[in-house]
This record gives C-alpha cells, sequence and structure tokens, in this order.
C-alpha cells in the first residue's frame, strides 16, 4: 500500500511519457504495481541480465543448485522490523526469479 502510494504521487508529475527505463535491479520488485500505472508504454529493466550473469557465475563457481538444496544467509543492516518481514520479501523475490529463470529457459 506505501510502495502504490508513494508511485502515485511519483508518476503524478511525470506528465506524458514514451517510455520507462527502471534503473536498478530492485525495481523489477515494483514491476507489476508501475505496470498499472503505464499499461501501453515499454519498460526497461535489467533484472534479467542480473539473474543471467548471477547463474553463471553460481554455476562457473560450482555453486547452482537447482535442486533447491541450497543454503541462504542473509546479513542485513535492516533491524528487527525488515528480519520480520524477511520471509515474506523472500519468497516474493523467489517466486520472481523462478519466472524469470523459466522465461529465460
Amino acid at each position: 500500500a506505501k510502495a502504490r502510494e508513494y508511485l502515485l504521487r511519483l508518476f503524478a508529475d511525470l506528465g506524458s511519457i514514451d517510455a520507462l527505463v527502471l534503473g536498478c535491479t530492485h525495481y523489477a520488485f515494483l514491476l507489476p504495481i508501475i505496470r498499472e500505472y503505464f499499461p501501453s508504454i515499454p519498460i526497461f529493466e535489467g533484472s534479467g541480465g542480473t539473474v543471467r550473469y548471477l547463474a553463471q557465475r553460481l554455476e562457473e563457481e560450482g555453486l547452482l543448485r537447482e535442486d533447491g538444496s541450497g543454503k541462504v544467509e542473509v546479513l542485513a543492516s535492516g533491524g528487527p522490523a525488515f528480519i520480520e518481514k524477511f520471509p515474506k520479501f523472500l519468497a516474493d523475490i523467489s517466486e520472481i526469479f523462478a519466472e524469470e529463470a523459466h522465461r529465460l529457459k
């Protein structure tokens, strides 16, 4: 809800635009909300390239685990509120990256 409200205020000042470039990989998490405001313009974002590069590097290092047996260690400076919300955040990220990885195959 807060993200949607923030984006509404941000986009209200843009006026008419021909395309939108999302310059940070974490903006992909907001793409469904952004697409609501801009349903018909091209939106360019780089998370697919980041995912491909990460998969390549993990494979090169022998760390790629496609069977779900990998371990994730999270170091965060966000405090208890962030840590409390992290499981849902991780589930959302996992879903987005799984969809992207499937689309890229």
